[in-house]
């Protein structure tokens, strides 16, 4: 293992977050608030070390990463793997939307998050299986501190798997826009990136 340190950072807002919609797979760019949002984060990166960063390919992850990525004058590269789960059938409805659609879906969602699938898109355990894939490849090739800016969902999932938590607990401590998690890489966290990959609990 040669990555000392990952650190997940959530894009700035949109105007799809702002009217609370399931933005998923959204081509949606960052809204005034979520560019001033990411200043402040890139503020708060700019002693952190970071030597690589990497973005989910959405226009909203991308626009942070870049404004993240320019006091540190680093490139950024996109890695499929940090997409935002797929909503399918839910993308872009705002919650009165979806009761229509399928009352309680939600609802659900919000509370039991690891008994939910979207229609047509993924489960937390699919998108587990694509980010524990992820990390194990890009830890075994990268150095020191890597930074990937992506989305909620794919951040709260990093944390149950880093941290050795149940999918149940996916909205504890969840990230706000511009939020920032930090994790620092041993043995044990990479034992549990491993394990996940192999018993794809």
């Amino acid at each position: 293992m040669s990555v000392e340190t990952l650190y997940f950072v959530r894009h700035g807002e949109t105007d799809l977050n702002k009217e609370l919609r399931c933005q998923g797979r959204q081509r949606i760019p960052l809204n005034e608030a979520g560019k001033k949002q990411m200043q402040a984060t890139a503020e708060l990166l700019k002693g952190a070390g970071v030597n690589r960063i990497y973005a989910s390919p959405l226009p909203r992850a991308i626009q942070s990463a870049e404004i993240v990525a320019e006091p540190l004058r680093l490139e950024i590269n996109t890695l499929d793997w940090l997409l935002e789960i797929d909503h399918g059938e839910f993308e872009g409805l705002n919650f009165e939307e979806a009761e229509k659609k399928s009352a309680g879906f939600l609802p659900t969602w919000h509370t039991k998050p690891h008994l939910i699938t979207f229609p047509g898109g993924e489960s937390l355990v699919n998108v587990a299986e694509r980010l524990a894939k992820g990390l194990s490849d890009l830890t075994a090739r990268e150095n020191g501190v890597v930074c990937l800016v992506t989305h909620q969902v794919i951040s709260g999932v990093a944390r149950c798997i880093i941290l050795g938590k149940p999918f149940s607990e996916l909205w504890e401590d969840k990230l706000v826009n511009g939020g920032v998690y930090k994790f620092e890489l041993n043995e044990t966290v990479m034992g549990r990136i491993r394990n996940f990959i192999v018993k794809k609990i």
